[in-house]
C-alpha cells in the first residue's frame, strides 16, 4: 500500500514533471499554455484558493486562451478551488470529459533488473527519436513535444526498449525529490501482450530508486482498463481522479 501523501502536493509534481510552454497564475488558479498540445499542458488547474469571484475568473480564462487560439480547458479534482467551480462550469455548459485516475505506489524495494533484454536509459536526444519513429504524432505536434520534453527541468529518465532504429517500447520517468512520475508508456503493436509493458516500468521504477526515489504516482484514463489492471497488478493504488471540463462545441 502506497503511504499518504497530500493531493495538491501529488498535483504539483505532476505539473512540474509536464512542462507547458508557457505558464502563469490567477489568484490560486494556473494557466497552462502548449500550442494545444495536449489537455494538461493547456489547461487551467485551479488548486489554490481563489478571492475574485468565480464567474469573473472563468470569464478571463476563456480571453486569456481564446487570444491564443486555444479552447478553454479546465482540468479539475474534488479539491479544486473553490468547490462551486465544478457546477459553475457545467451551468455554463461544459461538458465533462476524460475522467482520469491519479495512482501512487511506493518502490522502496526495486531489483534494478530489467526483465526483457534491451531496455536502457539513454540520453534526451535518442528517447524523442525513438518516440518520433512510432509515429504518434503529426510533424507540428512533434515539434511542440519536443520543446516540452526539454523543458522538463527535474531529473528525467528515459527509457526505451528494441535497437534504437527500430525500437519496441518507451517510457519517461521524471524524479523530483523522493517521488518519480511516469508518462509517456508505449508499446509497438507487435510486441504488446508479451509483458514489456510491465518490463518498461519495472525498469524506471528501479532507475529511479538507485536515484533515490521512495515513491512513484502516474495518470491512467479510468476507461484505459488493460493500462489500470497493469498499474494494479504492478502495486499502484487509486490516490483520487481528476477530469477536464470542455466548451460544448
Amino acid at each position: 500500500m502506497s503511504r499518504a501523501i497530500d493531493s495538491v502536493l501529488l498535483e504539483e509534481l505532476g505539473l512540474r514533471a509536464w512542462p507547458a510552454l508557457e505558464e502563469s497564475r490567477y489568484n490560486g488558479w494556473i494557466l497552462r499554455f502548449a500550442d494545444g498540445h495536449t489537455k494538461r499542458a493547456n489547461s487551467v488547474n485551479p488548486l489554490y484558493p481563489s478571492t475574485i469571484d468565480v464567474e469573473e475568473k472563468i470569464a478571463a480564462c476563456e480571453r486569456a486562451y481564446e487570444q491564443r487560439d486555444l479552447p478553454t480547458i479546465f482540468r479539475l479534482t474534488a479539491f479544486s478551488e473553490p468547490a462551486s467551480l465544478d457546477q459553475a462550469l457545467e451551468e455554463r455548459g461544459y461538458a465533462m470529459i476524460d475522467r482520469t485516475l491519479v495512482m501512487t505506489k511506493e518502490i522502496v524495494e526495486m531489483s534494478g533488473q530489467a526483465k526483457h533484454a534491451g531496455i536502457r536509459c539513454v540520453d534526451v536526444a535518442a528517447w524523442l527519436d525513438a518516440f518520433e519513429r512510432f509515429n504518434l504524432l503529426s510533424p507540428e505536434d512533434m515539434r511542440t513535444w519536443r520543446r516540452m520534453i526539454g523543458r522538463i527541468s527535474s531529473d528525467p529518465i528515459f527509457v526505451i526498449a528494441g535497437p534504437s532504429d527500430r525500437p519496441t517500447g518507451i517510457n519517461l520517468g521524471v524524479r523530483d525529490g523522493d517521488a518519480v512520475g511516469l508518462f509517456a508508456l508505449f508499446v509497438a503493436d507487435a510486441n504488446r501482450r508479451q509483458g514489456l509493458g510491465r518490463a518498461l516500468v519495472e525498469e524506471t521504477l528501479a532507475l529511479a530508486a538507485k536515484r533515490d526515489a521512495t515513491f512513484a504516482y502516474l495518470q491512467v484514463e479510468e476507461l484505459n482498463l488493460p493500462a489500470r489492471r497493469l498499474y494494479e497488478q504492478l502495486g499502484f493504488t487509486e490516490a483520487y481522479p481528476y477530469w477536464y471540463r470542455v466548451p460544448n462545441e
